[in-house]
């Protein structure tokens, strides 16, 4: 007969080797390679729906409400200045697009060569991609042409189309 205490850490411990194993069998799939001229720091860090609330506790529930999937987390180096990479995977092309809207900065300049939409300002580049939304933090003082430089890199790396969510047809063009 087996006590119960022992059952239980024996249910622990493979649950353990489960959790770890499969935190271990996540593998990137955008931050795969460092950009020309950057290096990375560390590596890239995964989130879901489970775990968001330890990277952003404070916003999970916002990401979490556009269909939240799955983020990649990385951060790049370039000269004396780090950027916090993190490619956000929300449940369609519309939630990315509500994502992006709410997110920008309105004194914010438009970001041309990435994404649909995009904006740059010294503390944040942000663009979406058909369901893919991405901020690229600095750490220091935001260098636009590095920053600007990520944008587009990601923007190659990332699938999927460049175009207006379907929906906003329903919508007329002006105005």
């Amino acid at each position: 007969m087996t006590m119960p205490g022992a059952r239980i850490a024996r249910w622990a411990a493979s649950a353990f080797v489960v959790f770890a194993l499969s935190a271990h069998a996540e593998e990137a799939r955008f931050l795969t390679e460092t950009p020309a001229d950057f290096t990375a720091e560390g590596t890239v860090s995964f989130y879901n729906r489970a775990n968001l609330y330890e990277y952003i506790d404070g916003q999970a529930v916002f990401y979490n409400s556009y269909g939240f999937v799955r983020l990649e987390h990385g951060v790049y180096k370039k000269g004396d200045d780090s950027y916090v990479v993190d490619v956000y995977e929300l449940g369609s092309p519309l939630s990315s697009f509500g994502a992006y809207r709410q997110q920008r900065e309105d004194e914010a300049k438009p970001l041309v060569g990435a994404g649909v939409e995009g904006a740059i300002i010294d503390y944040l580049t942000v663009f979406y991609k058909d369901k893919f939304y991405v901020e690229i933090i600095p750490q220091k003082g935001g260098d636009l042409p590095a920053m600007e430089s990520l944008a587009k890199w990601l923007d190659s790396r990332l699938p999927g189309a460049k175009g207006l969510p379907p929906e906003l047809s329903l919508f007329p063009p002006e105005g």
